[in-house]
């Protein structure tokens, strides 16, 4: 006969069940399940943050390189072969001695520095931990970083490229306010193009005007040149393109779709769901909404259209 104690210690002993594991299981599930959208969400808010941060102090870069010499950084300097506008900001950005090492008596391009090609520098900053595609290599140089940021060169007119043509390639042209290869924007890649020498030549206002915004290497083939190269993509992106245009598959049948057509591949965009960060001349940072009136974000791209537009 058992005694109560010993059927005590059974009951104690006993274990769950099959059925109640997989309840337990199951209800473990649905509460991940409900719970990473705001874990993602929560993450990605992060990373929008420290975008904006990156922009930020691009802006403090253009305002003491301006400061110091009166006068705007060259989005790049694509003809002499002289590097981008993120070469030359490198002194205000805690980079003094990374720049003083560079040789501009030649060409930037590619160029070794402390035996490593300066474009293969990864540049605290340069680069927003939302866009986690960037190392891309060109004819001459492997593992090249590109920005994940670019100087604006306004409403230009754009023009279709043969060798990765796109059937709309200029239909966004209605809305380019400077004719193809200038600028009607602070930046361009070659020197004197761009219609503002200085913070005095922004008309419209440095609160109302696009300096910078967000791009991705990925959907580009000029950014996949990295962040120093003469031609990379900096002065030359556009407003005329909607903000988060697609044209980041290589193996598209569209050519629109591709980073090789000169079009969409110079729109700004952004890894950000919905929106595009961008800097403005007064050094302040906003979150565009892709939904932007077209005509209003060109005016925003604009220095002296006279059209003063304010960000919705």
């Amino acid at each position: 006969m058992h005694s109560p104690q010993a059927s005590l210690e059974r009951v104690s002993r006993r274990g769950f069940t099959l059925v109640e594991l997989l309840v337990v299981i199951a209800i473990i599930g649905v509460l991940v399940a409900l719970l990473l959208p705001a874990v993602q969400a929560a993450r990605e808010a992060a990373r929008r943050m420290q975008c904006g941060n990156n922009l930020k102090q691009l802006g403090l870069a253009i305002h003491n390189y301006h400061d110091t010499t009166n006068r705007l950084p060259p989005g790049a300097l694509w003809y002499e072969t002289r590097g981008s506008i993120l070469v030359h900001i490198l002194p205000y950005i805690e980079q003094q001695t990374l720049y003083d090492k560079i040789d501009f008596k030649i060409a930037v391009d590619n160029q070794v520095v402390n035996g490593q090609v300066l474009g293969t520098y990864k540049i605290k900053g340069y680069n927003c931990p939302s866009d986690t595609d960037y190392i891309y290599s060109n004819s001459t140089a492997t593992n090249l970083v590109g920005a994940s940021y670019a100087a604006s060169a306004g409403a230009p007119g754009i023009t279709n490229n043969g060798g990765c043509s796109c059937s709309a390639a200029v239909s966004w042209n209605s809305y380019a306010l400077a004719a193809i290869n200038m600028s009607s924007g602070p930046f361009h890649r070659r020197s004197g193009i761009a219609p503002a020498e200085n913070f005095a030549g922004v008309t419209d206002g440095l609160s109302n005007t696009i300096f910078f915004g967000e791009t991705r290497a990925k959907c580009s083939d000029h950014a996949r040149n990295g962040w120093a190269y003469s031609n990379n993509g900096q002065g030359l992106m556009t407003t005329v393109i909607p903000i988060n245009t697609k044209s980041c598959d290589d193996n598209a049948t569209d050519g629109c779709k591709r980073p090789c057509n000169w079009n969409n591949e110079f729109g700004f965009k952004s890894s950000h769901p919905g929106v595009c960060g961008f800097l403005m001349g007064d050094g302040s940072v906003h979150f565009v909404s892709a939904t932007i009136d077209h005509w209003t974000y060109q005016y925003l791209g604009t220095v002296n259209d006279g059209k003063v537009a304010t960000l919705p």
